[in-house]
């Protein structure tokens, strides 16, 4: 697409040139507008109040000054997107080459045709007009960006405070669930209780994912022994793994140190716990085990669940896509809670990955630390 030179404005830097006039009727008769000053140094404040879009300058006159000026100008904010055009003479060309560090610093050698002229300044100008359109681009992605990620959070931490009580109001009623004779009465009041974990989960995740995104995460690492923290999450789901008939079972006993941020270590189990008995079918098992190994402890969730199709494995734990599947009560995941674990286990100095197989289960497993392997880590850096 031909550039419409009426809308690009060139400075002119000039102190002695032969058939200026020339030069000027040139660049006038291709439509460009022009200002003129005498060298580079006058010509800052006129860049910084103007914004031309290209310089134009007699690399003749004044050579060592005219570079340094040119440095100054091009590690400034407003000059650093400006292309600039050198006029030289052949015998300075040897000169040339120390200005050429900068982005976009072109130049023509005397005598040149003046079509030539308006060929390489339309091609200097055609970069910027890219730049800006890239510029305008991003920062237009980066307030929609800003704008998303502001609305998650607010979703996330306004709809959390009702969601919880309504879990609270459920776990009320669950003592008096026996007293319940009508089924239909009671499968209601399970579905209620599902569907209010699994917006409550939903919101957990979206509100950590939204600070994580926005480099709002803060890891506190610290010691401590993962029995009592896996304890702890396998409780919290226990009473959801024996409504649907599935046998949730904690086999970490003793003491397993790590060194990881516990609030992320409870994220991480939390996810991987629930969407193994979201995928697991009634009268199938859930088991958490932890080994413990020279550098590190490898915990791991098996379940007899349904499996995982083999054409989602490459990109389930993919950055850009979020796969998510139906469970096996048709529970509907948002693919945010795996993609999350990933990046805790990631930012905690572990590994995350699994095996599954369709209508046999999956095993997630993740690695997190030892003291001794956070101290030896240290230590080398």
């Amino acid at each position: 697409m031909p550039l419409d030179n009426s809308k690009f404005t060139i400075l002119l830097v000039i102190s002695s040139l032969e058939h200026t006039e020339d030069l000027i009727n040139t660049l006038l008769s291709a439509g460009f507008h022009i200002y003129k000053t005498e060298n580079i140094s006058s010509a800052i404040p006129v860049i910084e109040n103007e914004l031309p879009d290209l310089i134009l300058s007699d690399m003749d006159k004044a050579l060592p000054q005219e570079a340094m000026a040119l440095s100054g100008l091009k590690n400034r904010g407003t000059g650093c997107f400006v292309p600039v055009l050198f006029l030289t003479s052949p015998t300075n060309e040897s000169y040339i080459s120390g200005d050429f560090i900068h982005d976009h610093v072109d130049f023509i050698l005397k005598p040149f045709p003046p079509q030539e002229l308006i060929i390489r300044i339309q091609h200097q100008l055609l970069w910027l007009k890219a730049v800006r359109t890239i510029r305008r681009q991003n920062k237009s992605l980066r307030a929609t960006l800003k704008a998303r990620d502001k609305l998650y959070a607010v979703i996330a931490h306004d709809l959390r405070s009702p969601i919880s009580t309504i879990k609270m109001i459920n776990s009320s009623l669950s003592s008096e669930k026996a007293r319940i004779k009508d089924p239909k009465i009671l499968k209601l009041f399970e579905m209620i209780n599902d569907t209010t974990e699994e917006a409550f989960n939903l919101l957990e995740n979206l509100l950590q994912w939204t600070r994580n995104q926005n480099g709002k995460t803060k890891v506190y690492t610290t010691s401590f022994n993962m029995t009592p923290v896996i304890r702890q999450v396998c409780l919290l789901f226990s009473a959801i793994a024996l409504e649907k008939e599935i046998v949730l079972t904690n086999l970490v006993k003793g003491t397993h140190q790590v060194c990881a941020d516990i609030d992320m270590v409870k994220t991480i189990l939390r996810n991987l716990i629930s969407n193994a008995i979201k995928f697991t079918y009634p009268g199938g098992r859930v088991e958490v085990e932890i080994a413990d190994m020279p550098d590190h402890a490898l915990i791991s969730i098996k379940d007899t669940g349904k499996g995982i199709p083999r054409s989602m494995h490459p990109h389930l734990l993919n950055s850009n896509t979020y796969p998510s599947s139906y469970g096996t009560r048709n529970e509907k995941g948002s693919g945010l809670g795996l993609i999350l674990s990933r990046d805790f286990v990631r930012i905690n100095k572990g590994k995350l990955w699994f095996l599954s197989q369709e209508g046999v289960g999956t095993t997630f497993y993740f690695t997190l630390p030892t003291c001794n392997a956070e101290v030896s880590s240290n230590t080398k850096r």
